[in-house]
């Protein structure tokens, strides 16, 4: 939740994700006014909706549907064990508006590149590449890599983003 006029987190209220018409989970408030799907290790369901009750500080939703996005998987192209600085990073394209991330190591040094998923590829870009060859970056591996889906609502005023992160180990798809 962004902040209010004072600079405070909304309280948005009580807030509960449902898959096939029943109780999937609820969202928890932390101390620092966001709000968390906690415990969740499982890729989450298909069919997602949203509800939000109303709380009097930010308007209620029902029904809204949300995107969750599905597992990355990467080019055949592509081996995770041997990342280079000048590896054509490819997977399967997903929706417009979502992005991949893509994590790994090598040679004491680790890297994260956030990369437009709908275009379906990346290239680390020529200045990065010299950052990382400077850091003594040879050649390593992708450790992790994710997609980002985010479903947004408007209502009156209010904007309400929920960002499902999904990750994949390169080596399980």
């Amino acid at each position: 939740m962004a902040p209010g006029a004072t600079g405070n987190r909304l309280n948005a209220g009580n807030a509960t994700f449902r898959a096939g018409g029943t109780n999937y989970a609820s969202l928890s408030r932390t101390d620092s006014g966001h709000y968390q799907l906690a415990g969740a290790t499982e890729p989450l369901p298909a069919a997602l909706s949203f509800d939000l009750a109303v709380s009097g500080a930010f308007p209620s939703l029902t029904d809204l549907s949300v995107a969750t996005g599905t597992a990355l998987r990467l080019a055949d192209t592509v081996d995770p064990d041997a990342i280079t600085t000048e590896t054509a990073f490819a997977w399967d394209p997903g929706e417009a508006g979502s992005a991949v991330i893509l994590i790994g190591s090598g040679g004491g040094t680790a890297f994260s590149c956030l990369a437009n998923d709908a275009t379906g590829t990346f290239a680390f870009p020529e200045a990065t590449r010299q950052e990382l060859a400077a850091a003594g970056f040879a050649g390593g591996k992708l450790d992790v890599v994710g997609r980002i889906t985010s479903t947004q609502a408007t209502s009156g005023s209010s904007l309400l983003m929920i960002n499902a992160l999904r990750l994949t180990d390169p080596r399980n798809e």
